[in-house]
């Protein structure tokens, strides 16, 4: 499916098949002891098929409960506006809270810089550079 043609459509079957996953996470039964497999839903441009707080099977809901589940979500997007405008801002930072692990890109996105920052801190060139010198020194 081609989701530049039809928009449209695309989010309506990529949302159904999201909450088609979800519904199946959710049902999973089993004791601490059981080896159960993971299961994972890998989402590239994540703010296509973006569900905020709607009730069931919206992404917030089911997310917190995931890990439980021994289930995860990986998703991808280009930046936070994109996302933001498809959730709405309060569902936005429901599910930052809700997607712990982040990996940052080179983006010229000044919300993903000031985010990557008050997560990771800030660093100088200087002090890349000294740690790079004292990794050598301990080779």
């Amino acid at each position: 499916m081609n989701a530049v043609a039809d928009p449209d459509l695309a989010l309506k079957v990529g949302r159904l098949l999201k909450a088609d996953i979800y519904r199946m996470i959710q049902k999973r039964r089993f004791s601490e002891e059981e080896d159960v497999r993971l299961i994972g839903i890998f989402c590239d441009e994540y703010p296509l098929v973006a569900t905020g707080n709607q009730p069931i099977f919206g992404d917030m809901q089911n997310l917190q409960t995931m890990r439980e589940k021994r289930a995860f979500l990986v998703a991808a997007t280009q930046g936070f506006v994109s996302l933001s405008n498809a959730v709405g801002s309060s569902a936005f930072e429901g599910l930052r809270i809700n997607l712990p692990n982040q990996i940052y890109f080179r983006c010229i996105e000044p919300a993903v810089e000031v985010l990557a920052r008050n997560n990771l801190g800030k660093r100088t060139r200087s002090q890349f550079v000294n740690l790079s010198m004292e990794l050598k020194d301990t080779d």
